[in-house]
């Protein structure tokens, strides 16, 4: 087995790219906790900017509502076989 020996200058390279590379990688990292921390901070202004209701708007009488007439209505008693039909005025 041979065994390569390196030069000083050799190591040093290769140790100062091995950091660059875990310098490299933890300034991404940090980029992108910030990234989310900023998302998370946005996230919670926008929830916080939805309108408080007021007790009258929460009970009182709504804004829309759908009305539906009854014209025909038909009542099915199985049991006892009977049916009744009800027509509006």
């Amino acid at each position: 087995m041979s065994r390569v020996f390196k030069s000083f200058d050799t190591e040093i390279a290769e140790n100062l790219n091995s950091n660059d590379k875990q310098d490299k990688q933890d300034q991404k990292d940090k980029q992108k906790t910030t990234e989310q921390q900023q998302q998370q901070s946005q996230s919670k202004k926008n929830k916080s900017a939805i309108k408080k209701q007021t007790f009258d708007e929460l009970y009182g009488e709504p804004e829309n509502f759908l009305e539906i007439e009854v014209s025909r209505l038909i009542i099915i008693i199985p049991k006892l076989q009977i049916t009744k039909t009800f027509t509006g005025p």
